[in-house]
């Protein structure tokens, strides 16, 4: 978690193995190399929802790493890092709804979840999720502070909801020298209507050099509202089983403080710039088929080398279907003819079909021969392409000549 030098912050811990019991539960800090800077600080339970644990109030006045250790009896039950900086980045705008997510698998199958937002003195405020691809809830954060967000389940609408799980928390403040900027995702169709927003894709921000800045999920509207540093940046979609036919969309946010918003759009001077950006892309769900398996084959070989022992190398090997395309170990074999070339050690290596009549032509050495690929027990070691050519004739083929006859004329 981070928090802002100075400040009295809270740190929190969700017991869902029921490990405090009769505690107490005690709160120690430490520096990043082991030194013990504060303990003894105690933990109570909220006074809103069961399990949740809350610190007494703890001022940091050194920028840096610290680790806070839950300890009862001696044994300690969790840790949480903490982030101490001059100028901590907000995790979401102040003032603009925004959309708290966790992944589903959180959730399980409970028919009714909620979110529930501790605010550091154990208080909170419960507000209905929605559970499609992502379980989300839409909040918008009116005070600076910070907040412990809790999933709660419950199997009636009515409750009781109980706590399943507390993410990291949250930390809210008015951020200086970042923009506000509205993002919009969608598709617009060839018929010129309406687009269709692009619902719970995640937007990831980069630097021109790949080096991640921001990213958030947008809502049912396509929408998302994410404050970062004026700047170029990239803007890539993400979403599981989707393809976009057009992303990683690049946009200058402007400063503010010398660019100004069009009054148009936002006419209140005293209010807080928003940038729009638009990221139009049409989106695809692939289809998948379960991978064929491929027919047997069978590996020939040869090693050709002149009468001097020297490898022919660079030689071609050319092969040739000799059947018209049909089924060979029950796959369509459909191929007219391939080349294949020795190496330095003159030595060739190709696999082909089991059991498809080939023609192979060698020209330096002048032979050509019309054999059958060997298959079943015979194709399970490689094959010498010189013995199984060994076996076979050279085809003898009738030419007949088209020899060019003058009309006949009468007088």
């Amino acid at each position: 978690m981070q928090v802002k030098q100075g400040d009295a912050v809270v740190i929190a811990f969700f017991d869902k193995d029921g490990a405090v019991g009769a505690g107490p539960l005690t709160v120690s800090f430490y520096d990043v190399d082991g030194t013990l800077i504060q303990a003894g600080v105690a933990a109570t339970e909220s006074p809103d929802v069961q399990d949740v644990y809350l610190a007494d109030p703890t001022t940091f006045s050194t920028v840096g790493t610290f680790v806070a250790h839950f300890v009862v009896g001696g044994s300690v039950l969790g840790i949480v890092p903490v982030e101490v900086g001059l100028h901590p980045i907000s995790s979401f705008p102040l003032g603009v709804p925004c959309l708290v997510t966790t992944s589903i698998t959180t959730v399980g199958d409970a028919p009714y979840v909620a979110l529930l937002l501790l605010t550091s003195d154990g208080m909170g405020e419960q507000v209905a999720a929605t559970v499609t691809d992502v379980c989300s809830a839409e909040v918008t954060f009116d005070t600076v502070g910070q907040y412990f967000p809790v999933w709660m389940v419950a199997d009636a609408e009515e409750g009781p909801f109980n706590p399943i799980l507390m993410d990291d928390p949250l930390y809210i403040c008015q951020t200086t020298g970042l923009e506000t900027v509205h993002i919009t995702a969608g598709s617009i169709p060839s018929g010129g209507n309406n687009g269709s927003p692009h619902v719970f894709a995640t937007v990831v921000v980069n630097t021109l050099e790949g080096e991640y800045v921001a990213q958030g999920v947008t809502d049912i509207a396509g929408d998302l509202v994410l404050e970062m540093a004026p700047g170029t940046y990239v803007f890539t979609l993400i979403k599981s089983g989707s393809y976009y036919s057009t992303n990683n969309f690049e946009f200058t946010i402007s400063d503010s403080s010398v660019v100004r918003a069009d009054p148009f759009l936002y006419p209140d001077p005293s209010g807080v710039d928003v940038q729009s950006v638009q990221l139009i892309s049409e989106v695809f769900v692939p289809t998948t088929t379960t991978p064929v398996t491929p027919p047997n084959t069978c590996v020939l070989y040869a090693d050709l080398f002149q009468m001097d022992g020297v490898p022919l190398w660079n030689t071609s090997v050319a092969v040739s279907l000799v059947t018209r395309p049909e089924l060979f170990s029950g796959a369509g074999v459909f191929d007219t003819k391939k080349v294949y070339k020795t190496d330095s050690n003159g030595h060739v290596e190709f696999s082909l079909v089991q059991g498809i009549k080939i023609e192979v032509a060698i020209a330096p050495l002048g032979i050509r021969r019309i054999v059958t690929v060997p298959s079943g027990a015979e194709a399970v070691d490689p094959v010498n392409l010189l013995t199984l050519l060994s076996g076979a004739d050279d085809p003898f083929d009738v030419v007949t000549p088209a020899i060019p006859f003058a009309e006949r004329r009468s007088l």
